[in-house]
């Protein structure tokens, strides 16, 4: 594959990934937002005219730490790939 298309998918890709960071920061910034993603949970406590505990939102809370450690360390691999691209490209 050529340089270029490398370089700029590469760079697509990192712009990707930081989107889905910036939503999960997002999330992570709202007890509210993340007690809405216990659909299940929510449905149930509803049926049986009960509300969630604040609480409940710390296994998502714990999930999206996660993800964005996670799409952090992806963001380092392809900042790495992309210095080894354009040190090829340099040595060419």
């Amino acid at each position: 594959m050529h340089h270029t298309t490398l370089t700029t998918l590469s760079n697509a890709t990192e712009m990707n990934v930081k989107g889905a960071i910036r939503c999960i920061t997002d999330l992570l910034d709202s007890d509210e937002d993340m007690m809405n993603l216990l659909l299940t949970e929510k449905a149930m406590a509803e049926s049986q005219n009960k509300v969630l505990p604040i609480e409940s939102h710390e296994n998502v809370e714990l999930l999206l730490e996660e993800y964005g450690r996670q799409l952090n360390s992806i963001l380092l691999e392809i900042a790495y790939l992309l210095q080894r691209v354009q040190s090829k490209q340099v040595r060419m």
